[in-house]
């Protein structure tokens, strides 16, 4: 089967018998040091996939792209298929840092968000306040807004 034929099933299969499956990593969008924590991925391969990745964004529609990434004989493609579903070319859950400022700039606000959006709906999991660290948009910004409060 080519990737093009597995791309239509490949996220409508699975080898788990559960309702949902959990640290899956999203091959197609995972930084470099998340792709080094799979098995057998050494920095050669890693390399591999990240240099197939950006030369090839429209072929990332599902987890066969590694076997034309690595070629079908590869030992990595063996190991990861081996070590169980691990990977995906799906993401479900987003973070968003959000940094707000109130009228006249006098409050200010920092949080940390995860959302799911495995039920079609997004659904905030996770929230964290991040306002005792400070002003997060940088030096620049923050004068900028200033300068823009003061010629109104």
């Amino acid at each position: 089967m080519t990737a093009d034929e597995f791309a239509p099933i490949a996220n409508s299969i699975t080898t788990s018998s559960g309702s949902s499956v959990f640290g899956r990593i999203n091959i197609s969008t995972a930084p470099p040091a998340v792709l080094a924590s799979l098995p057998g991925i050494t920095s050669d391969v890693m390399q591999q996939l990240i240099t197939y990745r950006l030369s090839n964004s429209d072929k990332l529609t599902s987890i066969a792209w590694i076997a034309d990434a690595l070629g079908r004989s590869s030992s990595a493609l063996t190991g990861l298929a081996a070590a169980g579903d691990l990977i995906t070319s799906q993401s479900y859950q987003f973070s968003a840092d959000i940094a707000a400022l109130g009228p006249y700039g006098r409050g200010y606000r920092r949080v940390r968000c995860v959302f799911d959006t495995s039920t079609g709906v997004p659904l905030l999991i996770y929230r964290q306040d991040l306002s005792y660290l400070g002003w997060a948009l940088g030096k620049y910004v923050r004068q900028a807004m200033l300068v823009a409060k003061d010629t109104r």
